[in-house]
């Protein structure tokens, strides 16, 4: 469940680039920053799990808090992705290798010639990760927390704004005014 719950967070931090890049388009100069290796990152996960049906009323109060959680999570998952990718790079077997690995356990007719030494690598690499996410949940979940909304109306509210316009639209013009038109991300707290 924390595994789903970190890519629901996922998606919702992509949400949120999609936001800036659409924000940049209508003539805001500035760029968003991120990191080139956040497609490579992503790979390695698997596709999001179905959110549930969201309701269509979105307080203002509701929009606030979502709007502050996804900027921590944007934030998370960028640190997240990186601290990922240094392990596979540290791990000794290389982006590269490392994928080709994980792809082929995910798919049994994708076979990999991997040597004893290169699972051993592998799965030592793949336990730093899971633990990196684990971190990253519970950092996640202290945020939803410390904001009070439930992990269900976040999942919700990410539903009702991908899928309506106009709540898209509020939540560009609330996350402009929260950035004060800088793109720029602080760290999340630790």
């Amino acid at each position: 469940m924390k595994i789903k719950q970190f890519l629901a967070i996922a998606c919702v931090a992509i949400i949120n680039v999609s936001c800036n890049e659409g924000a940049k388009s209508e003539g805001d100069d500035s760029e968003t920053q991120t990191p080139n290796s956040m497609e490579e990152a992503q790979s390695m996960e698997q596709p999001a799990p179905q959110q549930p049906t969201a309701s269509a009323e979105v307080s203002d109060e509701e929009m606030g808090q979502f709007m502050k959680v996804v900027m921590f999570a944007q934030s998370l998952q960028q640190s997240a992705q990186q601290e990922m990718m240094t392990e596979v790079e540290n791990g000794g077997l290389g982006m590269e290798k490392f994928n080709a690995i994980q792809q082929s356990q995910q798919n049994p007719n994708q076979a990999a010639d991997v040597s004893p030494d290169d699972m051993k690598l592998f799965e030592a690499t793949q336990a730093k990760i899971t633990e990196i996410q684990m971190n990253a949940q519970a950092q996640m979940d202290k945020q939803l927390k410390a904001e009070g909304i439930s992990e269900q109306r976040y999942q919700e509210i990410g539903t009702a704004i991908q899928s309506n316009p106009d709540l898209m639209q509020k939540f560009q013009s609330m996350q402009q005014a929260a950035q004060g038109g800088n793109n720029m991300q602080q760290a999340p707290p630790q």
